[in-house]
C-alpha cells in the first residue's frame, strides 16, 4: 500500500530542475544544470564519485547554487519536517535499558503520520528484536533497527547512503529484498551502493562524475553500453604484459590466483589463451558488474559527455515514473 506521503501528494517524490551546486565546471560554463525526476515506485542508484551529492541535495544537507530541488513539491527541509522523507541514521548512542520497541514508538510519536507498529516491524524484518535493549544489539541488528527508523514516519521517499555497506555478504543478500519491497509498495528509493551490487535490483542508475550527470539509464543499458565481459583464469607463465595484450583485453588485473581480464571479445580472449600454449584453469566468464561499468563510463571523460549515454525512454519507464534526463542534461549538482 502506498505511503501516506504518496497518497496525499499528487507530485513526484523528487524533481531536480536545472540544478548546480558549487562552481560550474569550467569546460561548460553555460550548462543549464541537471534536470531529472524520480517517480513513485522507483528504486534508483546514484553512482559515480559524486553520486552521494544527489542524496545530500535531496535531504537538504546541501543547498543548490542554482536551480531547484523539490521533494513532493516542497523544499527538501520542509519535506523532511512533514515526514515525507526517511533516512537511515548512522549508529545509535548509549541507551541503557531502552528497548527496540520503546525507541521505535518514541520516533513514531514524533512523526505526523507514523507507520503502524506491526507494519513497521514486518517491513523492517525486526520482529525478533523488539523486546531487546538497543545497547545489547550487534552490528547487524543495529543496522536493521536503523532501517526501521527510516520507515517509522511512513515516508514516500527513502534516501539511503550506502545502506548495505556495513554488512557481510549474507546479511547484504537478506537486506536488499527489504529495500526492493519498499519500491514495490510504491515508495521512491534513492540509494548509493559503492560495493558490487546486483544490477537487477535497480530501475535506473544516475551516474554523476565531477559534478555532472553523465548517464540516466537502466542498469542493463549501462552494462550493454560498456560492451565488456570479465574473464577470470589461472594461467601459469602468463605475464602481465602478455595478458594485457591478449585479443579484446582492455584491462588485465593480476590476482593472487590468476588474472581478471576485462575484454570486448571473451571468445577471442579465451581462444588466444589456449592457442598460446598456457595451461588454463579456474576459467570463469561473467558480465561486467554495475560498479565497474560506471567506473569505465566516467574514466577519461575529461569534461566530455560520454559516448554510451543511453537514457531511459519515456515509453519504457517503470510505472509511476516521469521523464528522465536527456543526454544534454549535464552539470549535475556537485
Amino acid at each position: 500500500m502506498p505511503s501516506a506521503a504518496i497518497r496525499r501528494s499528487g507530485t513526484d517524490p523528487v524533481v531536480f530542475d536545472r540544478v548546480t551546486a558549487g562552481p560550474r565546471p569550467p569546460q561548460d560554463p553555460d550548462s543549464p544544470g541537471t534536470s531529472f525526476t524520480i517517480g513513485a515506485g522507483e528504486l534508483v542508484l546514484a553512482a559515480g564519485d559524486d553520486g552521494g551529492m544527489l542524496l545530500d541535495l535531496a535531504l537538504g544537507l546541501v543547498r543548490p547554487s542554482s536551480g531547484t530541488v523539490r521533494v513532493f513539491g516542497a523544499e527538501s527541509a520542509a519535506a523532511l519536517r512533514a515526514g515525507h522523507v526517511g533516512a537511515m541514521p548512522r549508529g545509535a548512542g548509549p541507551m541503557p535499558g531502552v528497548s527496540v520497541a520503546r525507541l521505535l514508538n518514541a520516533v513514531r510519536a514524533l512523526t505526523p503520520h507514523p507507520l503502524a507498529m506491526d507494519d513497521l516491524v514486518r517491513q523492517a524484518g525486526i520482529g525478533a528484536l523488539t523486546p531487546h535493549p538497543v545497547d545489547a544489539l550487534n552490528a547487524a541488528a543495529l543496522h536493521r533497527l536503523s532501517f526501521a527508523l527510516a520507515l517509522a514516519g511512513d515516508p514516500g521517499l527513502l534516501v539511503l547512503h550506502d545502506p548495505a555497506g556495513p554488512l557481510d555478504d549474507a546479511a547484504r543478500a537478506a537486506f536488499w529484498p527489504l529495500v526492493r519491497a519498499q519500491r514495490d509498495a510504491g515508495r521512491a528509493v534513492l540509494v548509493t551502493a559503492p560495493q558490487a551490487t546486483p544490477s537487477d535490483l535497480f530501475d535506473r542508475v544516475l551516474v554523476v562524475d565531477r559534478g555532472r550527470l553523465v548517464a540516466d539509464a537502466r542498469p542493463g543499458e549501462l552494462l550493454a553500453g560498456a560492451g565488456l565481459r570479465v574473464v577470470t583464469c589461472a594461467a601459469p607463465g602468463l605475464s602481465a604484459v602478455r595478458a594485457a595484450g591478449l585479443p579484446g583485453v582492455v584491462e588485465a588485473v593480476g590476482e593472487p590466483d590468476g588474472y581478471r581480464l576485462l575484454t570486448t571479445d571473451a571468445d577471442r580472449t579465451v581462444a588466444a589463451l589456449h592457442e598460446g600454449g598456457y595451461t588454463v584453469s579456474r576459467l570463469g566468464l561473467a558480465p561486467l558488474d554495475l560498479d565497474e561499468a560506471c567506473r569505465r563510463l566516467t574514466a577519461g571523460l575529461d569534461g566530455r559527455a560520454p559516448d554510451l549515454l543511453v537514457p531511459v525512454g519515456a515509453g519504457d519507464r517503470p510505472s509511476g515514473g516521469s521523464t528522465p534526463t536527456t543526454p544534454t542534461d549535464k552539470d549535475a549538482a556537485r
